[in-house]
Order: structure tokens, then sequence, then C-alpha cells
């Protein structure tokens, strides 16, 4: 389903200055709520996942190296959140998280800040970092 816009239904030709009017003349705001209970649902049965990174950041590794997030999957075995990154990477989020894997960060500055800190035996601020920390 396409996003619903607050804007769109302003711009709408039944507009007359509140909310109530889209649900008497459209059916995205229902559209909407149906996606909305869809989700909650999954949540309240505890199968709706936050990954714990998205495409685009930025992996650090114990090693120093920090590489590109290129596809964030689940796993059907015991893996469960798999973060594939450049090169052909892949972090098993139950297994390696932590001890291989340090973190994940929206910009590799804030990477490779955090990895001198860590050389510094200076704990890292959290900053940039988009999830996790260091062992």
């Amino acid at each position: 389903m396409e996003r619903l816009k607050f804007e769109e239904c302003k711009n709408c030709r039944d507009w007359k200055g509140s909310v109530t009017d889209c649900f008497a003349n459209c059916m995205k705001p229902f559209e909407a709520l149906e996606e909305f209970n869809t989700y909650k649902t999954l949540d309240e049965q505890g199968q709706l996942l936050k990954s714990p990174c998205a495409v685009g950041d930025f992996a650090l590794f114990s090693n120093g190296d920090i590489l590109p997030v290129v596809y964030v999957t689940m796993s059907n075995a015991h893996e469960g959140i798999i973060v594939g990154c450049q090169n052909g990477i892949n972090i098993s989020m139950n297994l390696q998280y932590g001890s291989w894997c340090k973190g994940f960060f929206k910009s590799r500055q804030a990477a490779e800040n955090v990895f001198e800190e860590m050389k510094g035996a200076k704990f890292p601020s959290a900053g940039d970092r988009v999830c996790g920390g260091i062992n």
C-alpha cells in the first residue's frame, strides 16, 4: 500500500478542513488503518522484527575493517537476522554480533572514530552508533 500523506488529504477535492472528511469520501484512511492493525498484531505476537541496521550503514569489525551493509535478511536457520556486507561477508546477529562485529553506524567516519577510541582503550560514546556496543 502507498503511504498515506496528510498533505494529500488536504488537497483532496472533498476536504472541508477535518480529517473526518477523508473517512466519509475516501478509502485511503481505512486502508492505512488496516495496515497499521496488521503491524500492531505482528508486534503483539512477537513477529515484528527491528533490523539492527539499514542498507547503507557501516559495520565495524574487531580488526578495524569497516564495510558497507548491502542487505539485511531473516534466516530460516538458527542465525536469525543476517546482515550482508560488501565483499560477501555475512554477520549472523545471533552468533557473531558483539565479538566479531562491534557495531553499526550511519557513517564511515563514525565507525572510524569508535575504532580509534577502541585502540585508545577508551569506552566509546554512543555518538552516531545505530545499535550495538563494544564488549
